[in-house]
């Protein structure tokens, strides 16, 4: 906690305060303070009330003319320290935070450590790119290249791997090609916090920085990271932000034998006005540090960092024991040579190695299908399961194939482009999978969508249809978050302008953080159109008072502009085509 925040925290509502900013300006404010709490503080001034962070305020000065004031101020002015903090100037290890350029060779050890099918989907565009670096191009020729090895990668049947994707991180690094919205998704399915770690600081999420530079050193050891990493900490630090570096500490106990990192601790220490003690052991700098540290909330953070990377992290829902299960095999990756057995509602994953059946193994590689249940296929095995895993698989019995069901058919019907009566031929068989799939809700949006598509054709009587069925089935799919199930019934729902019920469906939709940035743009904006349209219903049916139909066109306008700034906070991903078209054509 700084040292503003520690003197305002004890003001009492009623103080007279001026209050300066650490503007250029050095805006200076005059009032009374009406809330507080311990990030921010309300005064009352001649303007109006005014909520200030105690980030942005750089002195301020309590009037003690009668106005309530707490005896720990005494009216005395906050001023700078006199000692002289550390500078991080001084640290041999700090650097301007951008991403390491790799070198040739990196480059083409990264290469060649690609599968076979991952080296000919990036073959092409690894050539043009250091074609392009050799003849000066600039980063925008090899970004575009990126951009469509990155769209190889995505609509590729072949399942790509996180070194694949780290390899198009190391391209962008070396050609300086800057595209946030592809570098983030990309260091997303390759878990390169390092990268991620650069990214959120650009960003300007110093915190989220620190969090993934914490794990970045622990899990991925990158030597061209390493002096970025500890510059990451180091400006934590200066923020009195310690808990990162500590906990680095905590999950690597040898990293203390880092001479940066002794260097760091040691950086730390005079932050804190501590004599460094030069053999100590980690416990003891763990111990000291942590009486230092104000804010621990970076905990579970990091610590759901290293769950999803750490391959020796237990569930603690996993079995202790082998348990004998039987299931399908559903679902083969034959260039991988890995596959998922289904049992009950569980699935397990298993490499070929793990079958103990010499003839199913054989069977199992003359197959080059991904999904089994699609082409009748699937085979009945026994297996030893331990949490997610199967070993010692053995074929029970080849299931012989079995007819198509009516979600199979249903979908056919639909999917044959040339057949005009497509929707209403197809109707009845959706909805007798509803009746006949195990979960019904796997059929119900198709069901819904070819609902919508008969009441635009035919008759307007299948939206009530469609709409019937979704409140059979509402208390389920109020449990769904993300995209599956619930456009289908945002879709409906507006479609019948039920706006107040289409709005916790858009939020659904919303709470699911592997939407990408430009899908999320979208339903933002439909968020701020269904709020705008729930209040004029209730302004034409007089149904609702002028404050609540004010409140919901404010909530309108919030959403509005929390998208507005949310996205062109990201300067590279308001300069994509998708961006410019809906700011245009709508917030415009």
């Amino acid at each position: 906690m700084s040292l503003i925040a520690k003197r305002l925290k004890p003001l009492i509502p009623g103080t007279k305060i001026d209050v300066v900013m650490k503007d250029a300006a050095k805006t200076t404010y005059s009032g009374v303070i009406t809330e507080k709490d311990d990030e921010c503080l309300a005064i009352n001034t001649s303007a109006g009330e005014l909520v200030l962070s105690y980030d942005d305020i750089s002195s301020f000065f309590v009037k003690n003319d009668g106005g309530a004031m707490p005896s720990e101020t005494s009216a005395v002015p906050v001023l700078p320290s006199d000692r002289v903090k550390p500078k991080l100037a001084s640290l041999s290890f700090y650097r301007d935070i951008t991403y390491p350029r790799k070198s040739d060779s990196a480059l083409t050890e990264r290469f060649n450590s690609l599968s076979r099918g991952e080296k000919r989907i990036a073959q092409s565009g690894y050539q043009s790119i250091m074609n392009k670096l050799k003849n000066s191009n600039t980063a925008d020729d090899c970004g575009n290249v990126i951009n469509k090895m990155l769209d190889a990668f995505y609509y590729t049947d072949y399942e790509i791997s996180p070194n694949a994707y780290r390899f198009l991180l190391d391209l962008q690094a070396r050609s300086r090609t800057d595209n946030s919205a592809f570098l983030y998704d990309s260091a997303e399915f390759a878990c390169a916090y390092d990268y991620l770690a650069v990214y959120y600081y650009r960003q300007d999420d110093k915190r989220k920085s620190a969090e993934y530079a914490s794990a970045a050193l622990v899990l991925i050891k990158d030597e061209s990271f390493k002096s970025v990493l500890y510059a990451i900490l180091a400006e934590a630090a200066m923020r009195h932000d310690i808990y990162p570096i500590i906990k680095t500490l905590k999950k690597d106990g040898d990293l203390v034998l880092d001479p940066y990192m002794r260097e760091l601790i040691k950086f730390v220490y005079k932050l804190n006005e501590k004599s460094f003690p030069t053999n100590a052991s980690t416990k003891v700098y763990i111990e000291t540090m942590e009486a230092m540290c104000d804010d621990f909330s970076s905990d579970s953070e990091i610590e759901n960092l290293f769950k999803k990377l750490d391959p020796d992290y237990k569930d603690p829902g996993e079995h202790s024991s082998p348990e004998i299960c039987m299931g399908e095999i559903v679902y083969l990756n034959w260039a991988n040579e890995k596959g998922i057995i289904r049992s009950g509602d569980f699935d397990y994953e298993f490499a070929y190695s793990d079958i103990a059946d010499v003839n199913l193994l054989h069977k199992v590689k003359r197959i080059t299908s991904r999904d089994l249940s699609a082409i009748d296929s699937t085979f009945t095995v026994d297996f030893k399961a331990i949490g997610n895993k199967a070993s010692e698989i053995k074929e029970k019995y080849v299931r012989a194939a079995k007819p198509e069901s009516s979600l199979q058919i249903a979908r056919r019907i639909c999917a044959d482009a040339n057949n005009e009566n497509r929707f209403e031929e197809s109707y009845s068989y959706f909805e007798k999978a509803l009746a006949e799939e195990r979960d019904p809700l796997v059929p119900l949006p198709e069901y819904i969508n070819c609902c919508c598509t008969l009441a635009n054709r035919k008759d307007e009587s299948y939206i009530n249809t469609a709409y019937e069925m979704y409140l059979k089935y509402k208390s389920e799919l109020d449990k769904k978050i993300g995209i599956t199930g619930n456009v289908a019934v945002l879709f409906l729902l507006t479609k019948m302008k039920r706006y107040s019920e289409a709005i916790p469906v858009v939020e659904r939709i919303l709470s699911d953080s592997r939407i990408s940035k430009e899908n999320r743009l979208n339903y933002c904006l439909q968020k701020a159109k269904l709020h705008y349209g729930w209040a004029n219903e209730l302004k034409e049916s007089g149904e609702a008072s002028e404050e609540e139909i004010s409140n919901l066109i404010m909530d309108s306008l919030t959403s509005y502009r929390d998208w507005e700034q949310r996205f062109q906070s990201d300067s590279m991903l308001k300069n994509s085509t998708s961006f410019k078209n809906i700011y245009y054509n709508t917030v415009l």
